[in-house]
């Protein structure tokens, strides 16, 4: 292709006709990253690419681009000719080599960062943590550009502006408020220079997972035994708290009128215990009654299930001077394992003994023996 031939060049390389040897080698490096095929995915970056080395082919030799302005600028009578009538090059002392995209050659000034990644670690939720970016163009040459950061969650604060130095300096920020917790999250800020490209620094943070409300309560089930004595009776304890020590709010709803509870509305507290009391009266003797505690709290619910078996206010165990007492007591006796078998059979051997008198561990054995009765008779 002879040069006559030659499309526009400087509007092909996006320059001004007397613009700098300088301006053209780094606006030539600035398109080639942007539209080689290698990282543009666009299906004209080949046919750009090639026009754009075209253009530097002849723009970036001293000679050629003289005979491109005289004989090709001039014919046509373009409007910017005259820019070009007064351009003088640069007296070639040397022949300089020409430069394609991808040739092994030293590289031209561009932006390094320290660090070259700015990593906040683990923060909790809610807060702002900022770190210093320092940013230097090689050669030093003056940036003159800007910063921008690429997620809402990142600001910048210009300690040393890019305006007309070869060195910036920015405090970079992040806040967690408003990112989900547990996670990394990747972010980065962009540094942009007029003329010789771009640099972009990643940012990575984690952030703690915060503690979620639980409620806990102990115990699920709560068995009791009631005499019928017409006084109310301390039954037990059930403990709430809170699994991750967060406070808590709220209430008990006890459904049977024969407990209650001392404490029924608790507010801003981590760990409770609550005192149950019952009272048998107007309930049956020989019968079992069932009942449920239902926990409302700011950090869950929970239920308590209550199994209560009244008893007559007298011991159920014979008197030891009645004859045959104890072995009509015992015939009534149903035992479920071979422990409570042989224990049975060693009770009536003993109770044959006149004036004999249970221990008090087989006495407490024999009254459980004894509600179990009861509960499989109701």
């Amino acid at each position: 292709m002879t040069i006559k031939d030659l499309p526009d060049l400087y509007r092909i390389l996006q320059v001004d006709p007397s613009a700098d040897p300088e301006v053209i080698e780094a606006v030539y490096r600035r398109l080639a990253r942007k539209y080689h095929p290698d990282v543009n995915p666009s299906a004209d970056a080949n046919r750009q690419m090639q026009d754009i080395n075209m253009a530097y082919e002849v723009l970036g030799d001293p000679e050629q681009r003289l005979e491109y302005d005289r004989r090709y600028r001039f014919r046509r009578g373009d409007e910017r000719a005259g820019a070009a009538q007064h351009y003088h090059p640069p007296r070639p002392t040397r022949p300089k080599a020409r430069r394609r995209y991808g040739d092994d050659v030293a590289p031209g000034p561009h932006l390094v960062s320290q660090p070259d990644i700015l990593e906040f670690g683990s923060l909790p939720k809610g807060i702002r943590r900022s770190a210093v970016l320092r940013v230097e163009m090689t050669q030093c040459r003056n940036i003159r550009g800007r910063i921008m950061a690429n997620q809402s969650w990142i600001s910048i604060n210009s300690i040393q502006p890019p305006d007309c130095s070869s060195e910036a300096v920015f405090e970079v920020t992040v806040d967690t408020t408003h990112l989900r917790d547990g996670i990394h999250h990747f972010g980065s800020v962009t540094i942009e220079s007029l003329v010789y490209g771009g640099l972009t620094v990643p940012i990575t943070v984690y952030v703690h997972e915060e503690p979620k409300p639980q409620l806990r309560v102990e115990p699920q089930f709560l068995p009791i035994d009631l005499v019928k004595d017409g006084q109310e009776k301390a039954v037990g304890t059930i403990h709430i708290w809170d699994e991750s020590g967060l406070p808590m709010s709220g209430s008990l709803h006890i459904k049977p009128g024969w407990l209650r509870a001392a404490t029924v509305d608790f507010e801003e507290v981590t760990d409770l215990e609550v005192d149950l009391v019952a009272n048998a009266t107007g309930l049956r003797s020989g019968q079992s009654y069932s009942g449920r505690i239902e926990v409302h709290a700011t950090n869950g619910r929970a239920t308590v299930l209550v199994k209560a078996m009244i008893l007559p206010s007298s011991s159920p165990l014979p008197d030891s001077s009645e004859d045959g007492a104890w072995s009509d007591f015992l015939a009534q006796l149903e035992s479920s394992t071979d422990w409570e078998r042989a224990f049975l059979q060693t009770i009536s051997l003993q109770a044959r003994q006149r004036g004999w008198k249970p221990s008090g561990s087989q006495r407490a054995i024999l009254e459980g023996l004894w509600r179990r009765h009861l509960e499989k008779s109701c």
